[in-house]
């Protein structure tokens, strides 16, 4: 939770630890985190503005050292109905060149242009520096200068009176969240974000791979954002040398061929792709950098014909695997996620899902296992995210299919398990499913699937459902399924 503050009440506390209890426990946000030199930097804004004239009660409406999903923070955030006003803090950047530090600055102001954006408010973003009393504006346009305290003061002054209190509903993952092959253009255009998390792993393999001869691997469950960021570190190698993906699906999205054809230096290919290839040695020469998505799916022969050449023509490699997601027998028993912990230089694991919301993921769990306790926090909000229906029979499944492909019912994307090969990597806001006969619950209440091995179908489940990022519907057709499960979420209450 961000809750508003008075800014000017909060930094009247000037020893740190009692700041940060005061701010946790007026904001709500109880993980809140702020260093001492961000204190002071807070109070010496707060003291400039007071003493340019700004009343305390117009410091009213600001969460402070708010934090939101990607790992993005904000110093100042104020909201109301039609605008957003953005104050950056820098206690000091006397450790950087002049340029450097204007660089850093518009650096900032840009991704918290490009994430408040989807706010659909005039922006008004601003940094200061505390220690000189420099500032700085970016325009909606991009537009950056340097500019006179002045106009800081005038834009409080222009915020003051009603503010919206709630202001983490306004910030939707599926606003932020990009795949390449769903939404090409976008990435294209870097409309996106990675997490820090991401950024700090991104500089590390980026080193690693200019300067080194090395398998990289990263993994992670679905929804953590694996593909984006393999596509994000192969756009970026590609602007020095050419870049070789292997996607690792029996056809090519029509994403990936828009993003190959507008990046130069940069092919995606098929693992049957380079199986026809006579001499898959000479082609792989022509690519210093070579990354291959969902590895899982990919022969394991390929693969170690990929390792050999990259040891003996010292090229670096950089890999995606979720051993979770084999969609067949044969996939399963090639064991490629196995081969990759042992043949990678390094393995990097992403662990908080991003694409797909809470309210979705803790679902995923409840109907996996029905013991799973779900948070009152996520079991308030869960059905704005989750419609479970009972179909009886094939007219009622239609009709429920029909109505949740109108545009004014949301427009779902129907996934079958049979074609969840088609959709690997991909997301879509909105999915629906059928879950039939095939799956029941055991006696200690987990899902199961009538079928040997059962794994096929469970996989099949987890990687169909893990395609929405905001909304799922099941249609479910077998009743002792549906009461079990409608149960065991009503219960949830109790």
């Amino acid at each position: 939770m961000n809750q508003p503050v008075n800014f000017y009440q909060i930094t009247r506390c000037t020893n740190p630890a009692a700041f940060i209890s005061l701010l946790r426990y007026r904001s709500g946000n109880f993980a809140v985190k702020v260093r001492t030199n961000e204190m002071i930097s807070m109070k010496i804004l707060a003291d400039a503005l007071y003493s340019h004239g700004v009343a305390v009660s117009e410091m009213d409406g600001f969460v402070l050292s708010a934090s939101f999903r990607f790992g993005k923070e904000f110093d100042l955030l104020k909201i109301n109905q039609k605008a957003c006003l953005n104050i950056e803090l820098k206690s000091t950047l006397n450790s950087y060149t002049p340029e450097q530090a204007r660089e850093k600055i518009r650096n900032q102001l840009r991704k918290n242009r490009h994430y408040l954006s989807v706010l659909e408010r005039e922006l008004f973003l601003y940094t200061v520096v505390t220690d000189s009393m420099q500032c700085y504006h970016m325009t909606e346009n991009g537009e950056f200068t340097e500019i006179d305290f002045s106009e800081i003061v005038r834009a409080v002054k222009h915020f003051f009176g009603e503010y919206i209190q709630e202001i983490e509903s306004l910030f939707r993952p599926s606003e932020y969240l990009v795949s390449p092959l769903n939404h090409a253009r976008k990435f294209l255009e870097h409309s996106y974000f990675l997490t820090h998390d991401q950024e700090e792993k991104k500089k590390e393999i980026l080193e690693t791979m200019r300067s080194a001869s090395v398998m990289l691997g990263l993994t992670g469950e679905a929804g953590t954002g694996k593909t984006l960021m393999l596509y994000d570190i192969a756009r970026e190698l590609a602007q020095e040398k050419p870049v070789l993906m292997i996607h690792c699906a029996s056809e090519l999205p029509v994403g990936l061929s828009a993003i190959a054809h507008e990046i130069s230096n940069l092919d995606i290919l098929r693992p049957k792709d380079l199986q026809n290839q006579e001499n898959l040695s000479d082609f792989l020469k022509a690519y210093p950098y070579i990354f291959t998505d969902e590895t899982q799916r990919v022969y394991a022969g390929l693969m170690m014909q990929i390792h050999d050449e990259i040891r003996k023509s010292k090229k670096s490699a950089f890999i995606s695997f979720d051993s979770r997601q084999t969609l067949s027998v044969q996939e399963e028993n090639q064991h490629v996620a196995e081969w990759a912990y042992r043949h990678c230089d390094k393995i990097y694991t992403l662990k908080n899902t991003i694409r797909t919301n809470a309210e979705i993921m803790h679902f995923i769990r409840k109907l996996h296992n029905l013991n799973y306790h779900i948070p009152a926090q996520i079991q308030a909000e869960l059905s704005d995210h989750i419609r479970i229906c009972y179909a009886g029979n094939g007219l009622e499944t239609d009709n429920f299919l029909d109505y949740y492909r109108l545009p004014r019912n949301g427009r779902y994307q129907f996934i079958s398990l049979d074609s969840c090969n088609a959709v690997i990597g991909q997301e879509f806001d909105h999915v629906m499913m059928i879950l039939d006969g095939t799956f029941y619950y055991d006696r200690n209440q987990k899902l199961c699937a009538k079928e040997n091995p059962d794994f096929l179908s469970m996989h099949m489940l987890y990687q169909a459902l893990t395609r929405a990022r905001d909304r799922l519907v099941l249609i479910i057709t077998d009743e002792l399924l549906f009461q079990q499960l409608i149960t065991a979420l009503g219960e949830e209450n109790l």
